[in-house]
């Protein structure tokens, strides 16, 4: 299963909207583990569509929620409800009681549908984090929607056509055009939005964004280390189960140190086993990278040391994965390229251990490293931006002493960039001897393609040169980070549901998010250590070796290497985008080729070979899926 099996069609009460709800619903993907296969229900009186079965709260209102809750105490001591009642029963009650406002005090991954008779008013909800979502098409008089895009390929004027703009935002790794699909005329319920659809149109509203919250300050310093470690057991907890075991991703890094112990200390009685993934044997790492991956086992160890009910488990990553031979079947599941071909590939190993494992759930810390963990480097902008300058040259360089590195490039790049209008930094930059525009060395797209669907406008408008440049204050930083993280979350929940796992990430919780971003700066860097509120947060759960480890590990460290050996197969399918009017008129070819002749050596430095993996590695994963979409949809 990768999306919901989930499908409606609002529209008038004739053979034809059923028609078109059975297209729908037969595109559907088949329902995995956990989900029932119902047959397609008719629900009320204006021909409204949907499955699988659903709650009705009282005789106005139809209520549907598919998925699960982490609140569910919370929601229900604010119902004065039994914890007894499931959790679809509970975001029943909680619509009957708060209405559309219910959506914005229930945490978890979730879809809500509604329909109010009264006002004759379609409701669509999606979770704030994006690991549920719904897509949508509309035509003269329909509307209908659905848990994956390809069950809306079929409806009247959509087919196969890509969205070419779209394609492009995505290929910068764009971080804010959440309410579209890579299809044309296929939108999507943003994370954290409601949808309201009636006969006179449609409006889209957000009930929740991150870093809304008030700021937090506490009188004495290791309050902040207190109220962290309650806020870590707080949602943690929910997802440990009540009997049995559990299985949990566990690197040398602190934030699946942080799950993972967490847990373990919150349910000594749950077996958790840990999975590893470790280098492959004999695998070369680039000559100039001096923060290698492989720690992370000794780190792993040493956690699971600590607590008789943790297991750790190694996973080795092995020779070529299917999906670096030949992505293509995972298009047809995701609906999109991956950009990071040699990661996906070297997590095939973890995958197949899983699948192995069969354990229905995982932990990971995914994303903590926006909240739980993040370096704090923010602080610098902050400080140059408010005329602390004494401050900022005292912190600059303790941080220049503690990483052994120059103090001059910290200032330019983490105090001053942040805060120099866009114009003076073009400048500088002509200065330098640059006159091409900075997003052409960060994107393999053609600059005729950039300019027409806006893209260099709207890069330009936000005040960067290059489209994921961080500026501004420390929380515009960081809710540009975690913005970028949610809109893409729900290819993390499909990838893990297509092995029947459901992947829980506690520290992406909308009460942590708020938490985090709510802090003072400095709680995070401090005389040169970053990450100084998680480390001191896990003292009392994981041993200093890992709770103050300077070093950054890195997942599939020997990228360089991997790319090298599934060469002859994408440069096959380089030189067939030759062929392609979609990647010919989008990608600039010239460039992906002579990079891809121009291949570097491990021995190189490391800005030599960078660009490989961040230009020509997208480039390549966008024009197989242009080419899969010719070939499927005959787009």
């Amino acid at each position: 299963m990768i999306g919901l099996p989930l499908a409606g069609v609002l529209g008038p009460e004739t053979a034809g909207a059923a028609r078109l709800l059975r297209r729908v619903a037969d595109a559907l993907p088949s329902p995995g583990p956990g989900f029932r296969d119902d047959a397609m229900t008719a629900l009320g009186p204006r021909g409204l569509l949907w499955s699988p079965a659903v709650a009705k709260p009282d005789g106005g209102q139809s209520f549907l929620f598919l998925g699960r809750l982490d609140n569910r105490d919370e929601v229900a001591a604010a119902l004065d409800a039994p914890l007894s009642l499931g959790d679809r029963q509970l975001a029943a009650l909680a619509w009957r009681r708060w209405g559309d406002k219910a959506a914005a005090r229930l945490i978890g991954a979730f879809v809500i549908v509604a329909w109010d008779t009264s006002c004759e008013e379609l409701v669509l909800a999606a979770d704030p984090m994006g690991c549920e979502t719904l897509f949508t098409a509309s035509g003269p008089d329909w509307f209908a929607f659905a848990g994956h895009p390809l069950a809306l390929v079929g409806c009247p004027g959509i087919g196969g056509k890509p969205d070419m703009e779209h394609f492009c935002f995505w290929m910068l790794n764009h971080r804010s055009r959440h309410d579209r699909s890579l299809f044309a005329g296929i939108g999507r319920v943003p994370p954290g939005h409601t949808l309201r659809v009636r006969r006179d149109g449609k409006r889209c509203d957000a009930f929740w964004r991150p870093g809304r919250a008030p700021p937090i300050r506490f009188r004495h310093d290791e309050d902040y280390v207190l109220a962290m470690r309650e806020m870590l057991d707080r949602v943690v907890a929910p997802h440990i189960p009540a009997e049995g075991g559990v299985v949990a991703d566990l690197s040398g890094g602190l934030d699946s140190a942080a799950v993972v112990a967490t847990a373990a200390r919150l349910a000594p009685q749950c077996r958790i086993t840990t999975v590893t993934t470790v280098a492959e044997p004999g695998a070369p790492y680039p000559a100039a990278l001096s923060l290698r991956g492989d720690g992370d086992w000794q780190g792993a160890c040493r956690v699971a040391a600590l607590y008789p009910n943790i297991t750790p488990h190694r996973v080795e990553a092995e020779g070529l994965d299917p999906f670096e031979i030949d992505p293509t079947p995972d298009f047809a599941d995701l609906c999109y390229p991956v950009l990071s071909r040699d990661l996906l590939g070297w997590w095939g190993s973890k995958y197949r251990a899983l699948q192995a494992m069969a354990p229905g759930r995982l932990l990971s810390g995914d994303g903590g490293n926006f909240t739980f963990s993040p370096t704090g480097y923010g602080l610098f902008s902050d400080l140059a931006a408010s005329g602390h300058w004494l401050d900022l040259i005292r912190q600059a360089r303790a941080a220049a002493r503690v990483g052994e590195r120059p103090v001059l490039p910290i200032l330019l790049y983490h105090s001053l960039r942040p805060n120099i209008p866009v114009g003076v930094r073009r400048w500088g930059r002509w200065l330098r001897g640059k006159t091409a525009p900075a997003w052409q060395d960060w994107i393999p797209l053609r600059p005729a393609a950039a300019n027409r669907f806006g893209l260099i406008d709207d890069i330009t408008r936000r005040g960067r040169l290059r489209p994921n440049e961080l500026i501004g204050s420390s929380l515009d930083q960081s809710r540009d980070q975690i913005e970028g993280y949610i809109g893409k979350n729900h290819w993390r929940t499909w990838r893990h549901r297509r092995l029947g796992i459901d992947v829980r990430a506690p520290l992406m919780d909308p009460r942590m998010v708020d938490f985090a971003l709510a802090l003072p700066q400095d709680q995070f860097l401090r005389g040169g250590t970053d990450r100084l509120l998680a480390r001191r947060s896990l003292e009392d759960r994981v041993p200093s070796s890992v709770a103050w480890d300077p070093r950054r590990h890195r997942q599939c460290a020997e990228w360089l290497f991997r790319m090298t050996r599934s060469r002859p197969y994408w440069m096959a399918d380089l030189e067939r985008m030759a062929d392609s009017p979609l990647a010919r008129d989008v990608l600039d070819l010239p460039r992906l080729r002579g990079l891809a002749e121009a291949w570097p050596t491990l021995d190189q430095a490391r800005d030599q070979v960078s660009v490989h993996r961040e230009i020509l590695q997208p480039g390549i994963a966008g024009g197989q899926f242009l080419m899969w979409m010719e070939r499927t949809f005959g787009a």
